[in-house]
């Protein structure tokens, strides 16, 4: 079904702008943004956090290999899910295993970076980075709890999303996420991140809240709705930068349980 974007022109300011948008699908909402741009303004001063240490992705087996490692003992149905090709490719220092993971503390670090070449607009690149950055949340915050998404038992769902790009980058380099989730009440877990550059702490900051439900058996016949992202762009002639702030809230249609 096609997807009716509604955008609201909040705020036209010199240094500031906002946009609002509103996706609509059969006349309900199922996605809502507020987009905030700011020109490029010199700093009075700067400072950022250490970057955590981290063995360089070189060394490391990708997502997608330890998947494939499984073999047979993937669960019935996971296969063609989980193998699926991704242009994303994703490296995660001290991987837990897969389907039987040690409860440990609820931080990640993930290496990331887009399989091929990228133009070279920024744009672009937020817009790649803003659909990769929802992977690891969830699977952090369930670390301490021994669990696993091959498990077949979770059925997550992200609720609210937040990011600030404060400097350019590119997707088709290697990108550090560091994760750690601070709590996990009532069948939701909130979960932050931050992300580097091979040798520079930098890049981006993101918060989410996500919530899962569990269920041993289940039927597989719920709809799916897909979701595009929108780069929104300020007014040619206001000069903005892309340096933003996103927030965006996702409504689902119906509920996974």
């Amino acid at each position: 079904e096609s997807i009716e974007y509604i955008v609201d022109r909040v705020r036209d300011g010199r240094s500031f702008t906002t946009r609002r948008v509103v996706a609509q699908q059969k006349g309900r909402t199922i996605f809502t943004m507020m987009a905030s741009f700011q020109t490029v303004e010199p700093g009075a001063f700067s400072h950022q956090l250490t970057m955590p240490v981290a063995p360089t992705p070189e060394t490391l087996v990708s997502d997608a290999e330890l998947r494939r490692a499984l073999g047979n003992r993937a669960p019935a149905g996971m296969n063609d899910k989980f193998l699926l090709e991704r242009p994303i490719e994703f490296r995660t220092v001290d991987p837990p295993d897969l389907l039987t993971p040690e409860p440990r503390p609820a931080e990640a670090l993930i290496w990331m970076r887009a399989l091929t070449a990228l133009p070279d607009d920024p744009a672009m690149h937020c817009a790649l980075l803003a659909y990769a950055s929802d992977h690891g949340l969830l699977r952090a915050a369930l670390l301490p709890h021994g669990l696993s998404f091959m498990q077949g038992r979770l059925r997550p769902a992200s609720l609210d999303h937040a990011m600030w790009f404060h400097r350019d980058f590119r997707l088709d380099d290697w990108l550090l996420y560091a994760i750690d989730s601070a709590a996990a009440p009532a069948a939701c877990a909130a979960a932050r991140s931050f992300r580097a550059t091979v040798g520079s702490w930098r890049r981006l900051r993101k918060k989410a809240c996500c919530v899962w439900w569990t269920r041993a058996h289940r039927s597989a016949d719920h709809a799916s709705n897909a979701l595009r992202l929108r780069v929104l762009r300020p007014r040619p002639s206001a000069g903005f930068a892309r340096r933003a702030y996103l927030h965006f809230r996702v409504h689902f249609l119906q509920r996974l349980c």
